[in-house]
């Protein structure tokens, strides 16, 4: 794809060129402009050297813009897969009667894989963005909280309480179920402004 923008800029000058001495030859016998009618093979290869130049530089230009894109992309990606685990796991809760219900099993996997993928995104942007994870303003993005929420139980188990595991299933009240869908789209909403850092970048 970039060969092929170069060989467009190429030809672009080209026909510039030709252009330009097409306009040349027409108004040559013209009074409006005083030139020397001798051909100066310095100043021909001059100007051709001095276009070579400047599409040299900005095929690299355009090229290092590019591959900080494709870096950028790739980061936003990984976040973006962050989100959809989110989601799926809102979604893995069940509502059965006035409680929602979900597996222990599929809990702790759902938010190891989450963990997972918030680090392989944080190591590339440590490599590539350094100064995201320093600013200030920076927050990370952790499922301590979230696996917290939705496994601290009181020392005697029940049923009316907010929280409790009985066979290897998590019951919640409503009241607990908000909570911890609203920390879920806490984290999401980091991930959002994790991804408006990195496109200012």
């Amino acid at each position: 794809m970039m060969q092929q923008k170069m060989k467009n800029n190429f030809l672009t000058i080209i026909i510039i060129f030709l252009i330009g001495w097409g306009i040349g030859l027409l108004i040559q016998d013209l009074n409006w402009f005083q030139y020397d009618s001798q051909f100066n093979l310095f100043e021909l290869l001059y100007f051709l050297g001095t276009g070579l130049i400047a599409l040299y530089v900005a095929h690299k230009i355009e090229k290092s813009i590019q591959d900080n894109r494709t870096q950028k992309d790739m980061i936003i990606n990984k976040i973006q897969e962050v989100d959809s685990s989110l989601i799926k796991l809102k979604e893995s809760f069940v509502k059965a009667g006035n409680k929602y219900k979900i597996t222990n099993f599929h809990l702790q996997s759902q938010a190891k894989n989450i963990a997972i993928q918030i680090k392989r995104y944080e190591m590339a942007i440590k490599s590539i963005y350094p100064n995201i994870l320093k600013s200030t303003d920076y927050k990370k993005i952790s499922t301590r909280k979230l696996v917290k929420i939705c496994s601290l139980t009181p020392l005697t188990p029940n049923l009316s309480e907010d929280i409790c595991c009985l066979n290897d299933e998590w019951q919640y009240s409503e009241n607990k179920y908000v909570e911890i869908s609203n920390e879920i789209e806490n984290m999401r909403d980091l991930c959002f402004s994790l991804t408006l850092k990195l496109n200012m970048q």
